[in-house]
């Protein structure tokens, strides 16, 4: 390496003006960003083939907009191996966290359509217990943690157990119970 040719490196000549380039450049990008995290949301297929959201921490960032949407609908996150369902139960105003389907635990997805559990209206919303492995039953809404790769669920008997549910796509579906 030839002297002055790292950024911020070199002493004398040309310095500043890398250093002003290299700020410059750092502030583009993140301007970039910025403007790609307000983006609308982007629609793509879940596991059935039907359309949903790709799942993005900026679609789950207005917390009184999901938990008024959870009062009449059920959120379902997947990714290509696992699918979570998350309800309401205005009764006890807690929310269920479920593992609806997993490749380790239950085999493949459980479809959302299935005509063996359906009433004459259609599919029950939220999925019946014995198609689900509920994780918590009794969570307060700010015990759902929404980051960059998904949500974390708090384990109430011991937080270091907090589970991470790995989301690629998010979609509801209308409360029917």
């Amino acid at each position: 390496m030839k002297n002055g040719e790292a950024i911020g490196r070199s002493i004398g000549h040309g310095r500043k003006e890398r250093l002003r380039r290299f700020h410059k450049m750092r502030k583009r990008a993140f301007e970039e960003s910025e403007l790609s995290q307000s983006e609308d949301p982007v629609i793509v297929f879940n596991n059935e083939g039907d359309p949903c959201f790709k799942y993005t921490p900026q679609l789950m960032a207005d917390d009184e907009s999901v938990r008024e949407r959870l009062r009449t609908k059920v959120m379902y996150l997947e990714n290509d191996d696992e699918r979570y369902e998350i309800s309401y139960d205005e009764t006890r105003d807690k929310y269920r966290f479920a593992i609806v389907s997993s490749a380790v635990h239950l085999g493949p997805p459980v479809p959302l359509k299935d005509q063996e559990n359906s009433t004459d209206k259609g599919q029950i919303f939220p999925l019946p217990s014995n198609l689900e492995d509920s994780f918590r039953d009794d969570l307060d809404y700010h015990e759902m943690t929404w980051n960059i790769v998904g949500v974390i669920v708090a384990d109430k008997t011991n937080p270091l157990h907090s589970l991470l549910c790995i989301s690629k796509r998010v979609f509801w579906r209308d409360r029917t119970v």
